[in-house]
């Protein structure tokens, strides 16, 4: 997926990072407590519920079936015959404690099969279904029976299975429920096991790495020229990223991204542009016009994202003797622009240019000396 963006100034200053909240919103639940039965059990995050249906087993140990850390089973053993329904319920997740973020989710299980007879197992269920509410009503998610889990029956490894749930589920009251189900009987050992559940950030690109440079000119940073990024993300697989510079206009790159070590801000990228000509006796508007495009590191394909989110910090500036400068940005193709309220950003409307319709934003006049201060001049964009 490519998409254009066009920095701006008067005078010069870092412009803009591809950046975000990459840390879990929760950590993952290492099950530090032993459980067995119905009722409610203390996790890393708060307070399960467990409930079953008919002679089965519903624990939280390390007893059996590749367990090595203390994990979640639900199902039934060669002496608990179906059928049988076990199910456990997450804690509360409030998943609105970041401003300015309207994205959806990800929940990663880690899960293990156990089967004594994989087909005395036909019958078997594993369900996960997710609630937005106070008083859950709950939705399915994910359905897949024993036969079509196959892929990890038996094997003594973990698999991670990754959802990605819409923005609807973002709320304060957010839960996931685990089910399985045999609804037949069996003298057979039908166990599923999971472990390590996260709800996680969508995976956010970092620049910090030193890219990669093409020349396609003979001399100097010219259009066309392309930056790699390898491995900006890794996952739920790796990808590369690839900056194309497509147009360049009373601008000079000084540096491609300076990446200060300060914590938060070297994962962003950064380029430092200055005007050209320097020497300017009248309003002076320039800008470099950027493309990014994500690739896979796997087979290079282009990696069509659902939800893209592009966030543009530290939108300064400075007034000083005899000049002022205004840094700004402009941005095409999104569905929704959003701000810090209060924000010292102003609405520059929109504007035809290049053959795209732009939004531009217009940084405060005076210099934010700190990342602390990024939530008053900067913006998300979030693209249709």
């Amino acid at each position: 997926m490519k998409k254009v963006l066009q920095l701006a100034l008067l005078n010069g200053g870092l412009l803009f990072a591809v950046a975000g909240n990459s840390q879990n919103v929760y950590p993952k639940e290492k099950f530090p407590n032993t459980f067995s039965g119905t009722g409610s059990f203390a996790g890393d995050i708060g307070s399960w519920t467990a409930s079953e249906v008919g002679s089965g087993i519903l624990s939280v140990d390390n007893n059996q079936f590749y367990s090595a850390d203390n994990s979640l089973r639900m199902g039934i053993t060669s002496n608990t015959n179906g059928p049988h329904t076990s199910t456990a319920t997450t804690p509360v997740y409030d998943l609105l404690t970041i401003s300015c973020d309207p994205s959806p989710r990800s929940v990663m299980v880690k899960y293990r099969l156990y089967f004594t007879d994989l087909n005395d197992a036909a019958d078997f269920t594993f369900t996960i279904n997710a609630s937005s509410t106070a008083v859950p009503a709950w939705t399915n998610v994910y359905s897949q029976t024993a036969t079509q889990l196959n892929v990890v029956y038996n094997t003594g490894t973990w698999y991670e299975l990754v959802l990605t749930l819409p923005s609807t589920y973002r709320t304060a009251n957010f839960r996931l429920q685990f089910v399985t189900s045999k609804a037949g009987s069996s003298d057979e050992n039908n166990v599923l096991c999971i472990d390590d559940p996260v709800v996680l950030d969508p995976a956010i690109p970092d620049f910090s790495g030193t890219p990669g440079y093409t020349d396609n000119a003979p001399a100097g940073v010219s259009v066309n020229d392309v930056y790699t990024y390898a491995n900006v993300a890794t996952f739920p697989e790796a990808i590369y990223a690839e900056i194309k510079i497509e147009a360049i206009v009373n601008a000079t790159l000084d540096n491609i991204d300076n990446n200060n070590p300060d914590a938060g801000v070297s994962q962003r990228f950064q380029p430092r542009i200055a005007p050209s000509p320097q020497s300017m006796n009248a309003n002076q508007e320039g800008y470099f016009q950027f493309a990014i495009t994500y690739r896979k590191v796997s087979d290079n394909n282009v990696v069509n994202f659902t939800g893209l989110r592009y966030r543009h910090f530290d939108i300064d500036g400075a007034t000083g003797t005899n000049f002022t400068f205004r840094e700004t940005g402009w941005i095409t193709g999104h569905g929704s622009f959003l701000v810090n309220a209060p924000s010292d950003l102003t609405d520059g409307g929109n504007v035809v240019s290049g053959g795209y319709t732009w939004k531009k934003a217009l940084g405060e006049l005076s210099e934010h000396t700190s990342i602390s201060l990024d939530p008053d001049v900067y913006y998300t964009a979030v693209y249709g």
